[in-house]
């Protein structure tokens, strides 16, 4: 199954799951406990990151950390559809 996930309340969702288990993952700035409570390792660890654009893959899951990532969220999203 492919994932992806855009900011925090989506990445959460997948992270309850399990989904994120073992994984690299982004969400909007501050909430990497999200990530973490899932078993997930968060690649942004500060808010630092609010208004940068964060966009991580990780095999077949793609996370970005908010809206201001949507560009590149998508050219990721189109990158890894080509691939298969």
């Amino acid at each position: 199954m492919d994932y992806a996930a855009l900011g925090d309340r989506e990445i959460s969702t997948v992270t309850k799951a399990g989904v994120l288990k073992g994984r690299k993952a982004t969400i909007w700035p501050g909430q990497d406990d999200d990530i973490r409570g899932g078993g997930g390792i968060p690649v942004n660890e500060d808010e630092s990151y609010l208004n940068k654009v964060v966009v991580v893959e990780d095999g077949n899951i793609i996370t970005a950390n908010g809206p201001w990532a949507s560009e590149a969220f998508g050219e990721a999203i189109v990158r890894y559809l080509t691939q298969i």
